[in-house]
């Protein structure tokens, strides 16, 4: 998939209160595949019954747990008995029967404006209902059946455990110096890596950005060229901004985000002062860090860094940015699993 700019057209008071909503949604703190599934869910796009026999793939629309009513979200994670069991267990949502809710996202809507539960609350409500759809399909292939308690059990127990992994990520700098190759991120956390290039001959610059998980998979990487004669040190600092602009768009909040500039590293992390010509840039990217969950920066020499050095310098031919999402371009192909087989000790 790729992304190109578009223009957001006029905004009335129905628009402003879906962008608060979703807003809200992308702002919950998350592992990223519950976030993925939570996303899925509001849009609607997860293969429940009625989504699949709409495609033809089923000849029947019924909830697979209960066969009383047709396999909605609504259904799944509200009216079905099994979904009543899972939330008696739990003491975020109140079982109130008068409210009939049509689909996961009149739920959520439901929490957020009606109830005006806590953000931790909602997001604890979204962890478990993935842990009913990721049990639902577990048994579909042969797994067992857990209880609600249990359910609710190993949903708090998983969100636990997403806390404590990136309550250590709070704008911390992580100690690199000399780091020579790519060292993925711990679980949960995704690894950012930003690189500048400068293209005097066109009065332009050009950063490229790499997000990375755990096993060194893509997950997005951006490609941009912005029109300024700026120089090196300038160019890397617009690449951590960038960098977290990007992080930003497509909802990822915990991570680590690495370069190769020490100036820039030792200025994010006021160790030294920043050159005059960043000082703003670099205010800037501080201020930023404070709308995600856990920021942490590292530096990496420029052999561990090749990745987003090639997408700096693949800038140069384009008008404005490439941005892929989980799509490995071709010419970086060989830079990843060079990364993967140096971490991996290969």
């Amino acid at each position: 998939m790729r992304l190109s700019k578009h223009a957001d057209q006029g905004a009335n008071s129905d628009q402003s209160q879906m962008r608060w909503f979703w807003k809200k949604i992308w702002d919950l703190p998350l592992p990223h595949k519950v976030r993925h599934f939570e996303w899925r869910a509001c849009r609607d796009i997860l293969p429940t019954k009625v989504n699949l026999m709409r495609r033809k793939v089923v000849n029947d629309q019924f909830c697979v747990e209960c066969s009383l009513e047709v396999e909605t979200t609504g259904h799944m994670f509200w009216t079905c008995p099994r979904a009543r069991e899972v939330w008696a267990c739990s003491k975020v949502v109140r079982l109130v029967n008068q409210e009939r809710m049509q689909s996961f996202q009149d739920l959520m809507w439901y929490m957020l404006t009606v109830e005006r539960s806590d953000v931790n609350e909602v997001a604890k409500l979204v962890c478990i209902a993935w842990a009913m759809w990721h049990n639902r399909n577990e048994i579909r292939h042969g797994g067992k059946r857990r209880s609600g308690a249990e359910l609710v059990r190993w949903a708090s127990q998983y969100m636990e455990e997403y806390k404590a992994a990136t309550e250590m990520l709070v704008c911390k700098a992580m100690v690199a110096d000399g780091v020579r190759s790519w060292i993925p991120p711990s679980e949960n956390i995704f690894k950012i890596n930003v690189d500048g290039a400068v293209f005097a001959d066109q009065k332009a610059v050009g950063v490229g950005v790499i997000i990375r998980d755990e096993k060194g998979r893509l997950e997005a990487a951006l490609s941009k060229k912005i029109l300024a004669p700026l120089g090196a040190v300038e160019a890397e600092a617009m690449a951590y901004e960038q960098g977290l602009m990007f992080a930003r768009d497509i909802g990822i909040h915990n991570f680590i985000i690495e370069g190769d500039s020490l100036i820039i590293y030792h200025a994010l992390c006021e160790s030294s002062n920043p050159p005059s010509s960043v000082a703003a840039v670099v205010q800037g990217i501080q201020e930023m860090c404070r709308e995600f969950h856990g920021v942490m920066f590292s530096h990496v020499r420029r052999q561990g860094n090749q990745p987003a050095h090639l997408l700096a310098k693949h800038a140069c031919g384009i008008v404005d940015f490439i941005a892929c999402i989980q799509e490995t371009p071709c010419f970086l192909e060989q830079a990843l699993i060079h990364d993967v087989t140096i971490s991996s000790g290969s």
